[in-house]
Order: C-alpha cells, then sequence, then structure tokens
C-alpha cells in the first residue's frame, strides 16, 4: 500500500473526507481567502488556480493517518445517459420507415382539429358564470 503524497488535491481530499465535490471546493476556498480563519478544510493556495490540502494538517484533523488510496475517488453516476430522441442515421431502417405518410398526417392533423372543437363545444354547453358565483363567500 503506498502512502498518501504530502499535499493532496482537492478531489483526493474530498475522496478522503468523505464529502461532496462542492462542500470540499468552498471549505478550502473559504480557507484560504480567510487565511485559516473560516473554513473546515485547511488548504493552501500555490497558484491561481492550484488549491492543495496538507496531509499532516488532515491527519491531525481526523486523529490519525489517512486511508489511502482513497475508497471513491469518482462520484458514481446516479441516471444512465438519456436515450436519443430520433433514431440515427446509423438505425437499420431506412428513412422511408421512418418517416411519416402523407396519410398518416393527414390524419393526425384531422384528429387534432377533432379534439378542439370537441372541447370548444363542451366549454360552450357550460354554464355561464356570473361575478358573484366566483367569490369564496358570498352571500
Amino acid at each position: 500500500m503506498a502512502s498518501p503524497p504530502d499535499f493532496l488535491t482537492v478531489e483526493e481530499a474530498r475522496a478522503v473526507l468523505g464529502v461532496g465535490r462542492t462542500f470540499a471546493y468552498r471549505e478550502t476556498g473559504i480557507f484560504v481567502k480567510t487565511e485559516g480563519k473560516y473554513g473546515a478544510i485547511p488548504a493552501i493556495q500555490l497558484k491561481p488556480k492550484m488549491i492543495r490540502v496538507s496531509r499532516i494538517a488532515l491527519e491531525e484533523m481526523l486523529g490519525g493517518p489517512l486511508t489511502w488510496p482513497p475508497p471513491l475517488m469518482e462520484t458514481p453516476v446516479l441516471r444512465p445517459p438519456a436515450e436519443p430522441s430520433r433514431p440515427s442515421a446509423t438505425d437499420d431502417t431506412s428513412a422511408k420507415e421512418r418517416t411519416e405518410t402523407n396519410e398518416e398526417i393527414v390524419e393526425r392533423q384531422a384528429a387534432r382539429k377533432r379534439r378542439t372543437a370537441a372541447a370548444k363545444q363542451a366549454k360552450a354547453a357550460r354554464p355561464a358564470d356570473d361575478e358573484q358565483s366566483r367569490l369564496p363567500f358570498s352571500s
């Protein structure tokens, strides 16, 4: 088993501590900006975009040696990638099989018009509300 480096990246420190990525970056940033007054993860800034966490400071904070390598270095993917909404050009089906025929398009449009007309008729058949009946406490 290899020993941990003297300075860990924020990602490595996050994995050792078992905290989330956002929390780790926020707390190391606070520690650096306040020069150690605040922030839960002790860190130093070596370059404008290079923050490192001291192994010794982490071990003192945790009260013992670090487990190395950390158990989780990558955040697991919680959901599968989205399915493509349209068939890709590499599918076995030809373009002719994927497209609707003119008759199917006309039938779909006619069905939509029938549903719209039926909804308008149903709305017209309802009794008209007057302003007084819509008030919550009418007398």
